[in-house]
């Protein structure tokens, strides 16, 4: 798996499509790489080097793209999951991750999948992402219930079947790793230690069960400094998210 972090500055997808060059830094910290439960690879020996990669031709930067950190496609082909080359795309709450999925739309060999605001904040009438914000002792563990529910729906489409065409890329805002090592962390403090526990087993559960192979093989990281992340929520004016304290973006910053 290769971590990958983009310095976001103006606009993303213009950066993207019209900056000169992309700065792809720190592949992947030991430490996290422990936590979230993977094997040491080689590709621990390459963290902590600065990357210039010009994203629109064949220059330097290239070093990236090689097997070292992709699985090659006989290896894709033949995973018994069926699962296809997967990307999640993470960050802070504002960080332009919603932006940058819109561009990966415009490609049919490639699935697109954004957060379901829509059901996590209208669930049979029941606004759970409201909720958790106003009160997250109460609701976190309900929430993060749904959110691992609705994840685990995303890992497990496009599974490579026989007689079926499925596309051969998936992309997804967040993935049930940051669910498990960011959110569900972040609100250890107002959760019980049962209610911890028992979030972290159906995680373990979906993580060790070939069946629903949640891994993913790209993680792009969207780098956006608090300040920015928390003036771009109060921009879109979604009901849910005014509440957010400067504080709570720094938290998840950290995270």
């Amino acid at each position: 798996m290769l971590l990958i972090k983009i310095i976001c500055v103006g606009s993303l997808v213009g950066g993207l499509l019209g900056a000169p060059e992309l700065k792809i830094i720190d592949l992947m910290d030991q430490s996290l790489w422990s936590s979230l439960g993977y094997p040491e690879k080689s590709i621990l020996d390459t963290s902590r080097r600065n990357i210039q990669v010009d994203p629109l031709s064949a220059q330097p930067g290239l070093e990236l793209w090689n097997p070292e950190y992709f699985p090659s496609a006989d290896n894709i082909i033949n995973r018994v999951s069926g699962r296809p080359f997967t990307i999640s795309v993470e960050g802070n709450v504002g960080s332009g991750k919603s932006t940058l999925l819109q561009y990966f739309t415009d490609y049919p060999d490639i699935s697109v999948y954004k957060e379901p605001v829509e059901m996590w904040t209208n669930l049979n009438g029941t606004d759970f992402l409201g909720l958790v914000y106003q009160d997250s002792k109460r609701w976190g563990m309900a929430f993060e219930s749904l959110v691992q529910r609705s994840m685990l729906d995303h890992h497990i489409r496009d599974r490579r079947q026989k007689g079926k065409l499925t596309p051969a890329v998936k992309v997804m805002e967040r993935s049930l790793q940051s669910c498990r090592y960011c959110f569900v962390e972040q609100l250890r403090t107002v959760l019980s230690i049962g209610e911890v526990n028992l979030l972290d087993s159906w995680h373990q559960l979906m993580k060790n069960n070939i069946e629903f192979d949640i891994d993913v093989d790209v993680i792009i990281y969207l780098k956006t400094s608090p300040e920015v992340a928390f003036q771009r929520v109060r921009k879109r004016n979604r009901q849910q998210e005014m509440s957010l304290p400067l504080d709570y973006f720094d938290q998840m910053h950290r995270c």
